[in-house]
């Protein structure tokens, strides 16, 4: 209906006493905060479509605010455009029409309470206020048909689209058929659709992996507009989403044996589809071996071969010759596989990708450590490559087990995979706040979550305690927990699978009548599962918005599911979390996690560190004099990144600023770039968002200089090792070049033994794969092999704490895209390495093609550095004596290195020499470049001016 006339020209105000209908038109102001109060009350109820507080509530007064603006505008008639129609004739989606219009949406109508009487609400404007929100409901709609419109168009790009109709006539012609299409075509996921809109009902999907299950699931089911229905559902260990409704079923291979192991006619399927059959492996090839004895028992068995474009002709002959429907091109790129495809740079793609995304993904795995300096699969990325994890999350899971700190690691590692279980009304709730505040780490993000993953189960395992009513006092979403708990054992599963973890059986506890009781329990846990699936689980599902969290601060429930039956008062969340888990293995992992020492807790922040890496990013040099909410980030793609509200550190941002009296060198400045400080910290972060700011999502603060020497890919110094340069972004200064070079030899060290600590448990666990496989293990020689696996770790671990606990002076900063550019020696004319004794151990130096210097190993350049110490100042003499043979004369810095490699009392049967301190190297000049000469046959770092004089000595 059209909206109600409005005076112009009026002052409205809200009148604050009971007022007659006239005094209230004059005195209305709809900013009012009573006002929208009193109209909040009257329509936002709990029990309507919108909330009072909600999200929605904000977003329908802001509609609202520009509706008024826009009705103000009173555009005449000319100017009213018909709507626009759709320049593609896309075919429809599930029925969708073409172009969005009003007799094709949902019939609303509010019903609100009476508001005659005491509510001091004039009729007109109520009136006015039910015809905006007629029309807020409407433009949701119209934005609903605009997200189905473009995911209409989105599966009408795919290469799949055009060939669905030749799928279902060569199905209907042949028993077996086989899709080829490369990796991101659409197959997975447009195929099962085409045989759901043919009519067939009873289709099964197999995949490799249970994630696999889970997203495509998913993905089906919101493509297919059955999100929240029951007709696409996945099937995996443990779990089950599937119903008497369920038309689509998406499950692993080894529980579709299983199937076949008790029903191996299998009749409840009319079409069986096997994805990614080119993954050859043994529950795959066996799989096909089955359903060919099955096919001439089962003639009106429908089977898909859906394959990556590898051995198409061997899947067809296998069946009799199939015929082969082959889909070329793709859309979506691929994370990793491993293929033993060669470079794929050189690989015949039937469709070659563009070879930016080719660079891309290799850069990424290189900087990921799955890739070495020549494009081969390192061990921990031949292990990545079996893992089906993000890459991420599989290096803190092999690092976490090599380091024994599984247990915390794989709870970090869920939380991580999940959305944040914070709320977000919650942020401005104090009584929440206050609440969850012990919960939170000052360390990070990911520490906090695990701190309230272990409180949660501490309160599950707790007789009579509503872990509901906790996480509402906490504004804690307490599916999201769930969902970690259901990763987490899918974690640990895969960590048992491969090796890395020692599966631990269920050891029963207690005597007789306890195990008795456990048992009654378990079945009465059952049984409220059977009756909820018997009952309210097959009731139609109302999607409801979240519930206001004004009440968190009370142990009260509000009114809701709980209180409107019995039948609904079961929480069958709660109820399959028991099932599901052992919840005594549960707590006492979350008991001995509580209990972290803090060398546990170094060790863990390193995992972390080096499995996030290279997502790092560096304060700003001013966040010191910034209030909270103005702190700002760099990080090496993207400068001025902010947190993310829900970080810890958002709230408590003085954690990460250098303290004045461990700062040194700049007095009185609000600039940390130049500060002397032992105490710089990094963000490492899980991933960045951009909406209307860049922010820095899931942060952990690591010490900068012993993470930037440890994880660096690559770090590029100075003559004295004193000016280093991370990445090429990252600037670190040291003032005392003797620690710095003891700081880099051990990093080198470190670095060395880790990945050969981590390259033989890599190989142990290989070892033991293939054991398991032949069935010959020898238990005295793996006993053997772990015992040294173990003490070699803890040798690491030891020297890894001592490294961290080290403090040194240095300054931070980010280089700016100038320096960067301008950061090099560049190539040199005469490449003779030089003499420098004990600092980089049984490494053989090469000059660097490009930078200049020398390369020490693939991620260190030594003396590439450009240089602003200028020629006065290298050639300046101070007296210094000679530890070795006492000679005290006046030398520059320089001087004091040619000396130090001459002295004939320098010990040269050391036999710890590569474990003690080398020698310290002094500063190097811009003018300074190798010299060799003919006369002593030595090398020489010489200024020309050093080059003269030394020829002098030879005269």
């Amino acid at each position: 209906m059209p909206p109600p006339r409005t005076r112009e020209g009026r002052d409205y105000r809200f009148y604050h006493r009971a007022p007659s209908g006239e005094q209230a038109q004059e005195k209305w102001d709809w900013n009012c905060p009573k006002a929208r109060g009193l109209l909040e009350d009257a329509f936002f109820r709990d029990e309507d479509y919108i909330r009072q507080g909600s999200e929605d509530c904000q977003k329908f007064w802001t509609f609202f605010e520009r509706l008024q603006r826009f009705q103000n505008l009173k555009p005449s008639r000319k100017e009213e455009k018909e709507p626009r129609r759709c320049k593609h004739r896309i075919p429809a989606l599930a029925d969708l029409p073409r172009t969005y219009d009003p007799r094709h949406r949902i019939n609303l109508s509010l019903l609100g309470p009476d508001l005659r009487g005491s509510w001091g609400l004039p009729p007109e404007r109520v009136s006015e206020f039910r015809w905006a929100l007629l029309h807020y409901l409407d433009f949701g709609q119209k934005q609903a048909f605009g997200r189905l419109a473009k995911l209409q168009r989105e599966r009408a790009m795919l290469p799949i689209a055009q060939y669905g109709s030749r799928i279902l006539q060569t199905l209907t012609e042949h028993q077996v058929v086989v899709v080829a299409g490369d990796t991101g075509c659409g197959k997975s996921t447009q195929v099962p659709q085409c045989l759901l809109a043919a009519g067939l009902s009873r289709v099964a999907c197999t995949q490799p992996r249970r994630i696999a299950c889970i997203s495509l699931a998913k993905r089906v089911g919101l493509e297919s507009l059955s999100q929240y229905g029951s007709q696409v559902g996945y099937q995996i260990r443990f779990e089950s989403t599937r119903s008497a409704a369920t038309k689509i079923v998406f499950l692993t291979v080894g529980l579709l044996l299983r199937q076949i192991q008790r029903e191996p006619s299998l009749p409840q399927y009319q079409v069986l589809i096997v994805d990614e059959v080119h993954e050859r492996h043994l529950h795959n090839d066996f799989l096909l071996g089955v359903l060919r004895c099955l096919l001439p028992r089962r003639p009106d068995l429908k089977v898909i071969l859906m394959s990556a474009t590898i051995n198409i002709s061997l899947f067809s002959s296998y069946f009799d010759h199939a015929p082969v429907v082959q889909v070329p091109g793709r859309l979506f790129p691929i994370t990793m596989k491993s293929m033993s495809v060669g470079d794929p740079r050189t690989f015949p793609f039937i469709e070659p990708p563009p070879p930016a995304s080719l660079e891309t993904a290799i850069l990424y795995l290189r900087d990921q450590g799955a890739l070495d300096s020549s494009e081969a699969l390192t061990p921990i990325g031949a292990l990545l490559a079996q893992l089906p994890v993000d890459v991420v999350i599989g290096k803190m899971l092999i690092l976490g087990a090599m380091f024994s700190l599984a247990e915390p690691v794989l709870t970090i590692a869920a939380a991580l995979s999940v959305q944040s279980p914070f709320t977000r009304s919650a942020q401005n709730n104090l009584d929440c706040v206050s609440t969850r505040r012990p919960l939170e780490s000052d360390q990070g993000d990911p520490f906090t979550l695990f701190n309230v993953f272990n409180a949660w189960v501490q309160v599950k395992a707790e007789r009579g305690r509503n872990s509901r009513k906790w996480c509402r006092r906490r504004g804690i979403e307490e599916h999201r927990l769930y969902e970690m708990a259901n990763l987490r054992r899918q974690f640990k599963e895969l960590l048992e699978d491969h090796g890395l973890l020692t599966g631990v059986q269920a050891v029963p506890t207690g005597d007789s009548s306890s195990r008795l009781q456990q048992r009654r329990e378990r079945q009465a846990l059952q049984q409220l599962k059977r009756q909820h699936e018997e009952g309210a689980g097959r009731r139609r599902k109302v999607l409801r918005l979240q519930e206001d969290l004004a009440g968190c601060s009370s142990d009260e429930e509000r009114g809701g599911p709980g209180s409107r039956g019995a039948s609904d008062s079961v929480d069958i969340q709660d109820v399959t979390f028991k099932l599901r888990h052992n919840l005594n293995q549960l707590q006492a992992a979350a008991s001995l996690a509580q209990d972290l020492t803090r060398d546990q807790l170094v060790l863990l922040k390193l995992v972390l560190g080096r499995g996030l890496y290279p997502q790092l990013a560096v304060p700003d040099a001013f966040n010191s004099g910034r209030k909270d909410s103005d702190q700002i980030f760099h990080t090496q793609a993207k400068q001025g990144t902010v947190l993310h509200p829900t970080c810890v550190f958002a709230s408590s941002p003085e954690v990460l600023h250098i303290q004045e009296q461990e700062a040194a060198g700049c007095e009185g400045s609000r600039d940390d770039k130049d500060k002397m400080s032992s105490k710089h910290q990094l963000l490492t972060f899980v991933s960045l968002l951009e909406t209307n700011k860049p922010y820095l999502v899931n942060c952990v603060r690591i010490p900068a200089l012993q993470s930037l020497l440890l994880f660096s890919r690559s770090l590029d110094t100075n003559g004295d090792c004193s000016r280093l340069v991370a990445d090429s972004w990252l600037e670190l200064k040291l003032t005392d070049s003797e620690s710095a070079v003891q700081l880099l030899a051990a990093s080198l060290r470190l670095r060395t033994h880790w990945e050969d600590a981590l390259d033989q448990q890599l190989s142990h666990q290989a070892w033991r794969q293939r054991q398991r496989q032949e069935e010959e293990e020898e238990e005295e020689e793996e006993e053997k092999t772990l015992s040294v696996s173990h003490q070699e770790v803890a040798a690491l671990s030891k020297e890894l704490l001592q490294f961290m606990a080290t403090k040194v002076p240095y300054s931070l900063r980010r280089l700016t895209s100038l320096e960067a550019q301008n950061l090099y020696l560049g190539p040199q004319t005469i490449t003779a390495a030089p003499s420098v004794p004990g600092l980089f151990g049984n490494f053989t130096l090469s000059p660097h093609p490009t930078k200049g210097g020398y390369i020490v190993t693939d991620f260190l350049t030594y003396n590439c550095l450009t240089s602003d110490t200028d020629l006065y100042s290298d050639c300046l003499r101070t007296f210094w004596t000679c530890p070795y043979c006492g000679l005290h004369l006046p030398l520059t810095p320089l001087e004091r290195i040619a000396h130090e490699n001459t002295c004939s009392e320098v010990p040269r049967d050391n036999a710890t020499g590569a474990e003690e301190a080398p020698a310290p190297l002094q500063k190097a000049s811009a003018l300074q470049r190798p010299y060799h000469c003919e006369t002593c046959h030595k090398d020489f770092l010489f200024t020309p001016t050093e080059v003269l004089r030394h020829r002098r000595q030879h005269m």
